[in-house]
């Protein structure tokens, strides 16, 4: 997309599944992304503990057997846990339910066992990794993978899960563009 539209570079922000993605573009072709922002997201879903196989098989089961709209509300629940997010509960609910569960059930098939943690060096870009105090992701800890990073920086969002962007959205949005401005 950046090549058909003539774009020689850009600033890249991924969530969840899509910091995987802005991470394996940025690894495959790092004259293309000048920063990276990655929230809520891991460099690899690779089960190294039997509570990670676990918590993987737990997932694809779910999507297997459960119908879109249950998924979404479990799923719904562990994001917005406290009262003022019922709204968000609702519409993770419905958001989910318009899933096509084989596509998705595809992408987790697809992703266990990716990894690019081994490339995380060569990873050149300033990178603002940001995570919530709540991330229930069970693969490699955030400050372990910011870490790993040469020019990553780690910032937790308190009282945040895995929706980050979602849950603390003026606090987010004053990270990333405190990042983008620096």
């Amino acid at each position: 997309l950046l090549a058909e539209l003539d774009i020689e570079g850009a600033d890249v922000l991924g969530l969840s599944l899509g910091g995987m993605v802005a991470l394996q573009l940025a690894l495959d072709h790092p004259g293309r992304v000048r920063r990276l922002v990655l929230s809520n997201t891991a460099p690899e879903i690779t089960a190294r503990s039997p509570a990670q196989q676990r918590a993987l098989a737990i997932r694809l089961a779910a999507v297997r057997l459960l119908a879109p709209r249950l998924v979404g509300w479990l799923v719904g629940r562990k994001l917005f846990p406290r009262p003022d997010q019922a709204w968000l509960r609702r519409e993770m609910t419905d958001r989910w339910a318009a899933n096509d569960r084989e596509g998705y059930g595809a992408v987790l098939r697809a992703l266990a066992g990716w990894s690019v943690t081994e490339r995380l060096p060569a990873l050149g870009q300033p990178a603002l990794v940001v995570t919530g105090d709540r991330e229930h992701l069970p693969f490699m800890p955030a400050a372990e993978f910011a870490g790993r990073l040469p020019r990553g920086v780690l910032h937790v969002l308190p009282d945040s899960g895995h929706a980050s962007p979602i849950d603390s959205p003026d606090a987010f949005n004053r990270l990333v563009l405190d990042f983008l401005s620096d």
